[in-house]
C-alpha cells in the first residue's frame, strides 16, 4: 500500500498503467497530468486530487473501489474525462469539484455509496453522452456555478435527486437527457 504520485509544478503522462491497493493515486499542485488507458483499483484515499490551477485529462481509464474519499477531487483546477468508467465509490463522491472547470464525455459513473456521483461547488461543468447511475446521494449536485447536461442518462439515486440544483449563477441547461 503506497502513497501514489505527488506532482508539484510539474507535467506527467501516465499510460497503460495499473495502480492497485494504494493509499492514494495521483496528487497535483499547479501541475498537468494526462492519464490514458490506466486502471485504478482499491484506493483508500482520493484516486486523483488536483489543486491550485492544475489540469488533468483522464481518458479510456477505469477507477474502481475507492474507499472513504472522492474518486476524483478537483480544487481550483480543470478536469476533462472522456471514455472513462468510475465504479464503486464508498463514502465519497465519484467526482467532487470545487471552484473548478469540469468536462465529462462518453463516460460511465455508477454505484456510489454515501456520496454524490458528481458534486459541483461553484464550478463550471459540461456533461455529455454520459451514464450516471445507482447511488445513495444525488446523481449530479450543482451548488452555484453553471452546468450543461446533454444526451445523458441519470438514474437509480434512491435517497437523493437525479439532478439537484441550488443557487446556480446561470440557468442549468439539460437537453436530450433521461432522468
Amino acid at each position: 500500500n503506497t502513497g501514489g504520485i505527488l506532482l508539484e509544478n510539474s507535467d506527467m503522462e501516465i499510460r497503460n498503467a495499473n495502480f492497485v491497493n494504494n493509499e492514494a493515486g495521483l496528487e497535483l499542485y499547479n501541475s498537468t497530468a494526462v492519464i490514458e488507458n490506466t486502471h485504478f483499483a482499491s484506493t483508500t484515499e482520493e484516486v486523483i486530487e488536483a489543486y491550485d490551477g492544475s489540469t488533468i485529462l483522464v481518458a479510456s481509464s477505469t477507477i474502481t473501489d475507492t474507499l472513504d474519499a472522492d474518486a476524483i477531487g478537483i480544487y481550483d483546477s480543470t478536469l476533462t474525462i472522456a471514455g472513462t468508467t468510475i465504479d464503486h465509490v464508498h463514502d465519497g463522491d465519484a467526482i467532487g469539484a470545487y471552484d473548478s472547470v469540469v468536462s465529462i464525455a462518453s463516460s460511465t459513473i455508477k454505484n456510489i455509496d454515501d456520496g454524490d456521483a458528481v458534486a459541483l461547488y461553484n464550478s463550471t461543468s459540461t456533461i455529455t453522452n454520459t451514464t450516471i447511475q445507482n447511488g445513495s446521494g444525488d446523481g449530479v449536485a450543482i451548488y452555484g456555478g453553471t452546468a450543461t447536461i446533454d444526451s445523458s442518462t441519470i438514474s437509480g439515486f434512491t435517497e437523493g435527486a437525479g439532478v439537484l440544483v441550488a443557487d446556480p449563477v446561470a440557468p442549468v441547461a439539460i437537453t436530450n437527457t433521461v432522468i
